[in-house]
């Protein structure tokens, strides 16, 4: 019985980590063809370019897809799912990094970060960027305009994140609340004390995806 639960565990953590790595680099993939089909329409000439460039985040995808084989391969205990040794210092250029990436694909995302902090906690770290990739997932598959804000904050008690998207919900493509993406990013919150959710933003129907994540250690704040 103990060892079926570890392997219902283990599953668990396995599908969930394909799905925040795929689910982000498949939507963005998907924006993509959009973006192309509307660009090559306009400029056949554009062609080899285009296709060059969906070429290129589709290897990147492979790459991901990759590199979270060979770490589901290793003792978790040494995982690099789970050791991400970056201070906080460089994973606000990751994020930035993915929002750019995010933007390469079709969409409209400013990126602020007003406060600056140092922290070692790794397995923070990994987290904000699992919940930044996640919200910019639900902004590609559910936004109609494609744009949004995305603001990274700390306080005394924690980091903060929020994406907040122009809006209008896709009516033919409702959002899913409970949807596995957003499940994820919940548990992931959770475990270390903090939430993540989507609401609707009073009677505007944009939508604001937020995450907080408290200090694991005092001395961080």
């Amino acid at each position: 019985m103990e060892k079926a639960e570890r392997l219902a565990t283990a599953n668990l953590h396995i599908a969930a980590e394909i799905h925040d790595l795929l689910g982000h680099d498949l939507s963005l993939l998907a924006l993509s063809i959009e973006v192309a089909r509307i660009t090559t329409a306009k400029d056949p000439s554009s062609v080899d370019h285009v296709l060059e460039s969906l070429a290129h985040r589709a290897r990147s995808a492979m790459g991901s897809l990759s590199d979270l084989v060979l770490d589901l391969s290793k003792d978790q205990s040494t995982s690099q799912l789970q050791l991400m040794a970056k201070p906080f210092e460089d994973v606000v250029p990751l994020v930035k990094e993915i929002v750019i990436s995010a933007n390469s694909a079709g969409l409209e995302i400013s990126f602020a970060c007003p406060d600056q902090t140092i922290i070692t906690e790794d397995t923070i770290c990994n987290a904000i960027i699992h919940l930044a990739k996640e919200a910019i997932t639900n902004l590609s598959n559910h936004s109609v305009s494609n744009k949004g804000v995305f603001t990274l904050s700390k306080s005394s008690k924690g980091i903060h994140l929020e994406l907040l998207d122009d809006g209008p919900m896709d009516t033919h493509n409702q959002r899913n609340h409970q949807g596995a993406g957003l499940i994820n990013c919940q548990k992931r919150a959770q475990s270390l004390g903090g939430y993540a959710g989507f609401s609707l933003v009073s009677d505007s129907n944009k939508g604001s995806f937020t995450a907080f994540i408290p200090w694991i250690n005092s001395a961080a704040q």
